[in-house]
């Protein structure tokens, strides 16, 4: 399922962002010069498009939906700080109930 998730942000995002594997259940993406409304706008599409897919499995059918924490960042924003801020706004959207998108 982690590895489906995984191909379909790597297929939504350009060529010079970052995805990687953050930990166990978590991706970060890094969308290069992106202004968070555009970063937002991006997330809703893809939480959108991961709960539409469909996942089979040994013969089993079934979606799954993620929770989005979207923040932006400016020149001072230190990496720790970044990784901070997001997953605050992650823990936000899984507060609310998940299946949604954040913005810090």
């Amino acid at each position: 399922v982690l590895q489906n998730i995984g191909r379909m942000i790597k297929s939504s995002v350009r060529p010079y962002d970052l995805v990687g594997r953050y930990d166990f259940n978590r991706f970060a993406v890094l969308l290069v010069s992106t202004a968070a409304k555009e970063a937002n706008l991006w997330a809703e599409k893809l939480r959108k498009n991961i709960a539409s897919n469909i996942i089979n499995i040994d013969q089993k059918s079934f979606s799954v939906t993620v929770s989005i924490g979207v923040c932006g960042a400016v020149s001072q924003t230190s990496d720790i700080e970044l990784l901070e801020n997001a997953s605050q706004t992650l823990k936000k959207a899984v507060e609310a109930g998940g299946n949604i998108v954040r913005v810090f």
